[in-house]
């Protein structure tokens, strides 16, 4: 699993956005 180290920065940047998103969705929901 060579080419997991290449794409360790991208699922850091998914994880950022997808937290950015759950709580914008919290604030539309509430």
């Amino acid at each position: 699993m060579t080419a997991g180290t290449t794409k360790v920065k991208i699922p850091k940047l998914l994880e950022i956005i997808l937290c950015e998103l759950v709580s914008t969705f919290s604030v539309i929901k509430s």
